[in-house]
């Protein structure tokens, strides 16, 4: 699953409080990707417009579920 994330870009990621991200921060780094946690979470990462959120049509359609 990893494995195409891109070589290039340095990849954030979070949970909602930092610490539940550790695992995939140790799997791309292990595949050799630039990886970093972002400490604020999810909570803190979409108060900011600046910053870039990305959704798949998967997650758009299980949010609507009920």
């Amino acid at each position: 699953i990893y494995s195409e994330a891109p070589e290039e870009n340095k990849i954030y990621v979070y949970c909602e409080n930092g610490s539940d991200s550790a695992l995939t921060y140790l799997a791309l780094r292990l595949i050799g990707r630039k990886v970093a946690v972002y400490g604020g979470g999810w909570p803190e990462w979409q108060r900011d417009p600046n910053l870039p959120v990305m959704q798949t049509e998967d997650a758009s359609a299980d949010e609507h579920e009920e």
